[in-house]
């Protein structure tokens, strides 16, 4: 029989159980690279030095955010030795019923609500569930989820209450969150809080250094040549 000090050693230690929260946050990332497995027009990259922390885009192609170009990030963290359900932000530029004007932050009620029939959407340790996950974060700006939105769920009021009162003031803004997610400042500056992880970014603690360009989901202005060069590469 195995002493009192033997079953201690065996049982995880907090370090243990952030390395298993990483290897499994890893597997699904690994999964994502299946064919069909992420979302079309979602992408999504690790952060460089944090492993629980991700970020993506969402290239918006239809409905009344296209053609908008949101970028996000995922924080995850271990509670009880468990991956506990994330924190997403988007930029707080993004006018939406269910993100938080001030801070960005998304309510992730109405996809823990519309996800319940899916296995493992509910449990971050599940092989799936950041697939899951995106493929919410892709349909929360199409229009038959937003017409599913209930009152409990919604953090931005006046948009909610637009959606059905006033579908035609409803798109106008929405077009203006586009509009500005795709500004050559939101694109291409990540440190100004005009749309990309920077300043504005409340996932970063405020003593903590601002992201570095290869922390973020970035882009890169193309110059003439860099166009002639890719259109030369096609095949039409």
């Amino acid at each position: 029989m195995a002493s009192q000090s033997t079953i201690t050693s065996m049982a995880p230690t907090r370090w243990d159980a952030k390395v298993i929260g990483r290897q499994r946050l890893q597997r699904q990332l690994a999964c994502l690279q299946a064919p069909h497995r992420c979302p079309e027009g979602v992408y999504l990259r690790p952060d460089a030095q944090d492993a629980f922390r991700f970020h993506g885009v969402v290239f918006v192609r239809t409905g009344s955010y296209a053609p908008g170009v949101f970028r996000f990030s995922i924080q995850f963290t271990m509670v009880d030795e468990q991956l506990a359900l994330p924190t997403v932000f988007f930029p707080p530029i993004l006018m939406h019923p269910i993100v938080e004007p001030a801070t960005g932050r998304l309510n992730l009620l109405p996809y823990l609500a519309t996800t319940s029939d899916k296995p493992g959407a509910a449990d971050p340790d599940h092989p799936h569930f950041v697939q899951h996950l995106l493929t919410f974060l892709h349909d929360c700006f199409q229009p038959a989820l937003l017409a599913e939105l209930q009152q409990q769920w919604v953090l931005n009021d006046r948009m909610f209450h637009l959606f059905s009162a006033d579908p035609s003031l409803f798109d106008r803004l929405a077009k203006q969150s586009a509009t500005l997610s795709t500004s050559p400042l939101a694109l291409y500056d990540t440190q100004s809080g005009s749309g990309v992880p920077g300043d504005m970014d409340v996932t970063v603690a405020s003593s903590e250094d601002q992201p570095r360009l290869d922390s973020v989901m970035p882009f890169e202005p193309l110059r003439p040549s860099d166009v002639a060069r890719i259109r030369d590469s096609l095949v039409l």
